[in-house]
């Protein structure tokens, strides 16, 4: 038995060492230069417009920048942070480092990961989850294996994003990066030390913490209490549903429907008269399922978006091939021939290859009368509603439907972008997404890099985090109490 526990030891520590080294492995001059090069054609190619937040100039002199970074080479782990900085530069969200699949070997050969989350207080790193109840939400992490914490986060961040002037949207993604990236900067062992502060010490204590691959993570959480998707709470005391929608995205096309009926039914018939549509973490997805959940809640029939900017290239025509597949655009062709917004999505996916065109939408998204909530209105957002949640935002907020809750969005009121295509560079293999439209919510062409802010602004305190309190709830069941 010793024997055999033994060789698991061994066979551990290889199985890990493998996953380390996929991530150390050099990359030459030559071959780091070649994959910028082909990236910065790529991006040339497909954008709809690069300079859109940034001048030729500085996104030109970001690339030369990196290339001047791997006169000496790089290790992949070193590549995947320059590549992630140079094209922070156009500050679009969703031309970026393809997060998860950029460590994918890592994952594949058992590398390890952390099962907690986090949430930046000021300079602080907070603990805002902990799956395995080892780390309390509120506890503040200072130094890991003997690293100093912030200076991983620093590291960490060379590799998020955010979009116009977004910089809390920023944070937030690197918040989220943070235990999944953690991998790239120090080496992640079996069992861990990590310096922290409980919530109300002054001195801080060492907390030995394990090291799980993504396969044991999955194990490990399959039976603790999880953060659905979608999910509904009606507080009749309080006179207060809560609507959350966590992704555009995520779940059957189907259930999300169904999800939406089925809760507003139950808010109409609870007969609260206050509603609060949450985005928080709601990076995006489907601009029809954000245009359907719109349909409970605006005051009248709404325009988003007002026209997309679309450009043809091989990383869009793959995109579309993958994403709209022949038996839709059959679909469309013969079955939506009289409308003109299905027509124009159509057009642009079957346009010719180095082509850019501008398609307008006239048709508005009618209410849904049977179930639409006239009560009043609020939405969540933070730094990590981003894509279809921005557009969603700027129709709630512009149409004056309710009050606009929580932090600035990863976007402003004029649009974001979208599709992002996947491409994959030549020799480091690093994946990356690259964004082929626009989507614009006026028809003016004018942008902004200001995010949508708030119309009241509320930040997470460590104190919330402690007590696992809700600033934003709270502040509606608030508002109640001093309106009555």
């Amino acid at each position: 038995m010793k024997k055999f526990a033994l060789l698991c030891f061994f066979v551990g520590l290889t199985f890990v060492s493998a996953a380390q080294m996929a991530l150390e492995t050099r990359l030459t001059a030559d071959q780091c230069s070649e994959d910028l090069k082909q990236l910065k054609s790529i991006i040339l190619q497909a954008h709809t417009n690069p300079y859109t937040y940034c001048t030729k100039e500085q996104f030109d002199a970001s690339f030369d920048m990196a290339l001047d970074g791997v006169k000496e080479g790089a290790t992949y782990s070193e590549f995947v942070k320059i590549v992630g900085r140079t094209v922070r530069i156009m500050r679009d969200s969703h031309t970026s480092v393809n997060f998860r699949q950029s460590i994918a070997t890592y994952r594949e050969e058992g590398g390890l990961f952390f099962n907690f989350r986090i949430w930046s207080v000021g300079d602080d790193l907070v603990v805002s989850e902990d799956r395995e109840d080892r780390l309390p939400p509120g506890t503040i992490i200072e130094r890991i294996n003997g690293v100093n914490a912030k200076a991983i986060y620093h590291a960490v961040s060379d590799v998020s994003v955010f979009e116009g002037a977004s910089i809390s949207s920023f944070i937030r993604i690197t918040d989220a990066l943070y235990p999944q990236l953690l991998c790239l900067n120090i080496n992640i062992k079996s069992w861990n030390d990590i310096q922290v502060r409980r919530p109300g010490d002054s001195i801080s204590t060492v907390v030995r913490y394990p090291g799980r691959t993504s396969k044991q993570i999955e194990k490990f959480n399959k039976n603790k209490i999880t953060h659905p998707v979608y999910d509904l709470n009606i507080d009749v005391e309080n006179d207060l549903a809560v609507i959350k929608i966590g992704s555009f995205f995520y779940g059957g096309g189907g259930k999300y429907y169904r999800f939406l009926r089925r809760s507003f039914k139950e808010i109409k018939k609870s007969g609260v008269q206050r509603l609060a549509v949450d985005l928080r973490y709601n990076t995006g997805g489907n601009s029809g399922r954000m245009k359907s959940l719109l349909s409970y809640v605006a005051n009248d029939s709404v325009l988003i978006p007002s026209n997309i900017i679309a450009k043809q290239s091989a990383t869009s025509i793959e995109y579309f091939n993958r994403s709209f597949g022949g038996l839709a655009r059959f679909y469309i062709r013969n079955f939506k021939r009289k409308s003109v917004d299905a027509q124009n999505y159509l057009r642009i996916a079957e346009n010719p290859k180095g082509m850019q065109d501008t398609v307008f939408f006239y048709e508005r998204s009618p209410l849904n009368k049977a179930a639409h909530f006239n009560g009043e209105r609020f939405l969540f957002i933070n730094g990590l509603s981003g894509s279809a949640s921005v557009n969603f935002a700027a129709a709630f907020q512009s149409n004056g439907i309710g009050t606009v809750v929580g932090e600035p969005c990863l976007g402003p009121l004029d649009g974001t972008w979208g599709n992002p295509s996947p491409v994959k560079l030549k020799h480091s293999g690093l994946a990356l997404v690259v964004s082929t439209i626009r989507f614009n919510t006026n028809n003016n062409f004018q942008v902004s890099a200001r995010p949508i802010i708030p119309d009241v602004s509320i930040r997470e305190s460590v104190i919330d985090l402690t007590n696992e309190v809700d600033p934003c709830v709270e502040y509606v069941k608030q508002r109640k109490r001093l309106t009555e």
